[in-house]
């Protein structure tokens, strides 16, 4: 009983917001990153590609 307490206490603590927000930070840095650089890759004259 008392672990099922704790687990509805953690879900709606401040610090579970906080945690959440840097996952979201994180996925949308990294999928963001291979976003451009293929945005970059693609659109980039034909000489620099192959440097």
């Amino acid at each position: 009983m008392q672990h099922c307490i704790f687990i509805s206490v953690f879900r709606y603590s401040p610090w579970r917001i906080v945690d959440d927000c840097g996952g979201a930070f994180t996925m949308g840095a990294i999928g963001g990153g291979i976003f451009q650089a293929i945005k970059g890759f693609r659109n980039s004259p034909v000489v620099s590609q192959t440097i």
